[in-house]
């Protein structure tokens, strides 16, 4: 079934799109401090330069700081995720799940949690995910 995993990766990137442009969705997110912020985009730069130590230090950080805040657990995932490490990463979105009450947050960390399984293969994982999510 290629075509039906090339529309779950369709709509797992669509949404990570979204959250990437900040578009309305399921309520207003709160600005987060500016430090913080500063911090996120320092890591994501470095992910994307592929540092994964950097990275990882200012994630680390970023938990310290806001250790409740799901965008943080999501973007720590996310790193996990790239790295391969996906127990790591399934934790940390649980974790992320936990803190996020309603809204786009929420769908994201499930849908990110689908894209999880599906690499982990577990597709009855990914499935409930995608439900959890909406798309299903």
């Amino acid at each position: 079934m290629p075509a039906d995993r090339s529309l779950r990766a369709c709509v797992f990137l669509l949404f990570a799109l979204l959250a990437a442009c900040g578009l309305p969705g399921g309520g207003p997110r709160p600005a987060l401090d500016e430090n913080l912020r500063q911090l996120l985009v320092e890591a994501e730069a470095a992910r994307v330069r592929g540092d994964d130590a950097r990275a990882e230090a200012l994630m680390e950080q970023a938990l310290r700081m806001a250790p409740r805040e799901p965008r943080v657990w999501y973007r720590h995932a996310e790193l996990r995720l790239q790295q391969g490490r996906l127990d790591e990463a399934r934790a940390m979105a649980r974790r992320g799940l936990g803190y996020a009450r309603e809204g786009r947050m929420r769908s994201q960390l499930w849908l990110l949690l689908a894209e999880i399984e599906r690499r982990a293969g577990n597709p009855r994982a990914e499935q409930a995910a995608l439900r959890e999510a909406g798309v299903r």
